[in-house]
C-alpha cells in the first residue's frame, strides 16, 4: 500500500497532472512503473520510435540532437525532477526528436503512451485536465523556441 501513496505523490509533482485530484492520481497510477536509469543510460534514442514517456523523479538528463554534419552531438538542455520526456505521444505517434541520456542516476516514472491515452479517454474528467495542462506546456514550448529562432536570426 505504501507503493502505490509513494507513486500517487510523485504523479502529483508533475505539471501534466496539475488540477488532478488525489483520487483521480490514485486511479492513474496503474499505468506507470518506477524505473532507474543508470549514469550513461539512454531513456530515448534519435529517430526512433519508442512509446514511451518518462515522468522524471530524480536525477540529471542530458538532452541531445545529432548536429547537422552527423558527427557530433548538439547539447539541446537538461532535464531534472519533475520534467517530462514524451509527452507528445498523447497527441500523436512519431520518431524521437532527441536522444536523452542519464547524465546521473535518474528515478523515473514511466509510461506506454497509448496506455495512458486510453486511460484518459475512459476517464474523460482526468483526461480533459491532462490535455489541458498538455496544451499550455506544449504553447510555453513553442515560445521559447519562437524567441530562441529570434535571437538566432537576430544575431546572423
Amino acid at each position: 500500500m505504501n507503493n502505490f501513496v509513494d507513486l500517487t505523490q510523485k504523479l502529483g509533482t508533475f505539471r501534466l497532472f496539475e488540477g488532478v485530484t488525489h483520487e483521480e492520481l490514485k486511479s492513474l497510477q496503474q499505468v506507470f512503473v518506477d524505473r532507474i536509469f543508470r549514469s550513461g543510460e539512454l531513456l530515448t534514442e534519435f529517430d526512433k520510435l519508442d512509446k514511451h514517456m518518462f515522468f522524471i523523479v530524480s536525477g540529471k538528463v542530458h538532452v541531445t540532437v545529432p548536429h547537422v554534419s552527423g558527427d557530433r552531438e548538439e547539447f539541446i538542455c537538461d532535464l531534472k525532477e519533475s520534467d517530462t520526456v514524451g509527452e507528445f505521444l498523447l497527441a500523436r505517434t512519431a520518431r524521437r526528436t532527441a536522444s536523452c541520456l542519464a547524465y546521473s542516476d535518474v528515478e523515473t516514472l514511466v509510461t506506454d503512451g497509448e496506455e495512458l491515452s486510453k486511460f484518459l479517454q475512459a476517464s474523460p474528467v482526468i483526461g480533459v485536465k491532462v490535455f489541458l495542462n498538455l496544451s499550455r506546456i506544449l504553447c510555453e514550448r513553442l515560445t521559447d523556441n519562437n524567441m530562441l529562432v529570434r535571437r538566432v536570426l537576430g544575431s546572423g
